[in-house]
């Protein structure tokens, strides 16, 4: 049986990857959908502000 111990500052794990992908979603979706762009969402996002 082997026994590993590890102190709280060697047991933390931190990531540094940034993420900058964009998925953008299928053409029949935005037709669908009732904000249909990030410049839509983000024009409401700052009147709710």
């Amino acid at each position: 049986m082997s026994s590993t111990s590890s102190s709280p500052s060697t047991a933390a794990i931190e990531s540094v990857q940034h993420e900058n992908r964009i998925f953008h979603p299928p053409v029949d979706f935005v037709r669908q959908a009732r904000i249909r762009s990030i410049e839509e969402y983000q024009k409401l996002w700052k009147g709710i502000r």
